[in-house]
């Protein structure tokens, strides 16, 4: 865990230094001016796959420059609670498509009721869950007014630790169709997150 999160860290301070001197040797007097006026909170909703507020959350994007941005989320998923961070890169923000590169975590769970239905049967059985850790590259674009916007964001979420499973009784042994569902419901894969975010 400590690993993981020192890992984080150093890659978000290495964006943003790198991107923060690219953006002090390049912006003028002019795009100052004009970066201090757009340089304003974004709050939002989020749905979706493995995305920074997992399958619904709220947002919160800081523009620290025209070129670099940090973003925060909170929400809930498969996996239990979620909070991610992020550091994005724009060309020009928020109007440019971002790529950025960012950590988040899923709760898991204990002693949690999985009933799977088929066409024949019912399974029950009660189910633990651990804590996952993730490291997520993404994509994004935003369309919209300076005061509201539509996001997209794409990309894939890496499971760095964490994220097992086990049933409660230890006797028990897992059916394909439970196993098949656990997978699919643990961080990692193909981000796919849709929002709206204001302008504060």
């Amino acid at each position: 865990m400590k690993k993981t999160l020192t890992l984080v860290a150093l890659i978000l301070a290495t964006m943003t230094t790198t991107f923060a001197q690219q953006t002090k040797a390049t912006k003028s007097s002019t795009s100052d001016n004009a970066v201090a006026e757009k340089q304003r909170l974004y709050f939002g909703i989020s749905t979706g796959v493995n995305n920074i507020a997992s399958m619904f959350g709220l947002t919160l994007e800081v523009p620290f420059s025209q070129n670099v941005s940090g973003k925060l989320g909170l929400g809930l998923g498969g996996w239990g609670a979620v909070i991610g961070v992020a550091g994005k890169y724009y060309k020009r923000y928020p109007e440019s498509w971002s790529f950025g590169v960012g950590y988040s975590t899923a709760s898991g769970y204990k002693d949690i009721l999985l009933t799977l239905k088929n066409n024949t049967t019912t399974e029950e059985v009660r189910m633990n869950a651990d804590r996952a850790h993730n490291i997520d590259l993404v994509a994004g674009k935003s369309w919209g007014s300076d005061w509201i916007k539509f996001n997209l964001e794409l990309g894939y979420s890496i499971q760095v630790s964490g994220g097992t499973y086990s049933p409660v009784d230890k006797k028990v042994i897992l059916s394909e169709t439970t196993t098949s569902v656990m997978k699919l419901l643990s961080p990692g894969g193909i981000i796919i997150g849709l929002g709206l975010t204001f302008r504060l």
